[in-house]
């Protein structure tokens, strides 16, 4: 299969599911709340650290952790401390 064919037909099967705008648009990014410099998403701020889960907690590095994500390495850099963050509260419904 061609390299540009995975992409084409995957375009083929949302039509009518997905607007024609969002499933044609010629580059992959799908343009996500982080990705409007605009929004204020990016001032997203993890937990202080002992507010985590004990076991989640003990497996960050403390001082990463307070510094908070570096934004400037692009608009996904908050996802580890999202998940670090969703992970800690999933442990804490289940204790």
């Amino acid at each position: 299969m061609a390299p540009w064919a995975g992409r084409y037909l995957h375009r083929r099967a949302i039509t009518g599911i997905v607007p024609d705008k969002v499933a044609w648009k010629p580059s992959k990014n799908m343009r996500g709340p982080h990705d409007d410099p605009g929004n204020r998403v990016s001032t997203y701020r993890p937990p202080d650290l002992e507010d985590l889960h004990p076991e989640v907690a003990e497996l960050l590095d403390a001082e990463v952790w307070r510094h908070g994500p570096d934004w400037s390495a692009g608009p996904t850099a908050g996802g580890p401390f999202r998940n670090a963050a969703v992970l800690s509260a999933w442990l804490a419904d289940r204790t």
